[in-house]
């Protein structure tokens, strides 16, 4: 680096005091593992020598003082001095937009309320699992009395009721699994790669799951319907949904024949992701 070519706001960035970053090779700035393909890029952009703009480069994410790395943009301009050719670099410190960026993809596949996986992205992971051909296990959740307690208590204690669910589903859950707020008082699990056996061992696993979160809350318990269901050659996802869904159902009615409630013998429109 030249000296010409510091500013503080260069010192900020990367953490160097200015006395340290004059003469400093430029790649003691790039991540280690992309210093060979940067000589290349730097080599090449020497000889050809055109001015580049940010929307012709990559994001870059060069490396602090401290270790750090820093995500920027740069834009590359080439200038004949008294001295002889330099390059003149405008670096654009990214991480605010990238950070905003996250929030919004995090926001499109996520419920804002549970911060569990949505509906889009359920969708999406559906896709990519029936073209990988592994069988995958289904089991559909619909929370009983949430009308009763939103009625009664409010939406706040509702919106409770709601997320512990959330907080059942995250406890049990391996890490290729998909949890997932269908929206309402419905959730859905996705579990790939598994059997008839493992899906029954996936169920028994989320009773146990919501036993203990019950004694650990010991105010209003937590009680959910469900249905599971395996994909099948023919029928994939959308199939095994709509087969737990119907399970499901069927669940919540002997549910309330148990409590002495009518069993609602017509069923509310189908979970399944249209």
């Amino acid at each position: 680096m030249h000296r010409e070519g510091l500013r503080l706001v260069i010192e900020r960035l990367f953490g160097y005091e200015r006395a340290a970053l004059i003469g400093l090779p430029v790649e003691r700035l790039v991540p280690v593992e992309a210093r060979q393909q940067h000589v290349q890029k730097r080599e090449r952009y020497e000889r050809v020598g055109r001015t580049r703009s940010m929307s012709d480069l990559d994001t870059l994410a060069p490396v602090r003082q401290n270790g750090e790395l820093v995500p920027v943009e740069i834009s590359l301009s080439p200038v004949d001095t008294s001295i002889g050719k330099l390059t003149i670099a405008i670096v654009r410190d990214v991480t605010r937009r990238r950070a905003l960026e996250a929030d919004l993809r995090h926001a499109s596949t996520h419920d804002g309320l549970t911060g569990l996986f949505n509906r889009t992205h359920l969708e999406s992971v559906r896709s990519s699992l029936e073209a990988s051909g592994q069988m995958v296990g289904v089991v559909l959740m619909d929370i009983d009395g949430l009308k009763a307690v939103n009625d009664t208590y409010g939406h706040e204690a509702g919106d409770q009721l709601i997320k512990r669910v959330a907080v059942v589903l995250r406890a049990m859950s391996a890490p290729e699994d998909v949890p997932t707020r269908l929206g309402g008082d419905e959730f859905a699990l996705l579990v790939p790669g598994t059997d008839e056996a493992g899906l029954a061992a996936k169920v028994e696993l989320l009773g146990d799951e919501l036993a203990r979160h019950n004694e650990l809350h010991r105010g209003r318990p937590l009680s959910f319907s469900l249905g599971a269901a395996l994909t099948e050659q023919r029928g994939g996802i959308a199939l095994a949904m709509r087969v737990a869904d119907r399970r499901m159902y069927e669940d919540k009615r002997q549910r309330r024949r148990a409590r002495g409630e009518p069993d609602g013998s017509v069923p509310p429109p189908s979970a399944t992701p249209r």
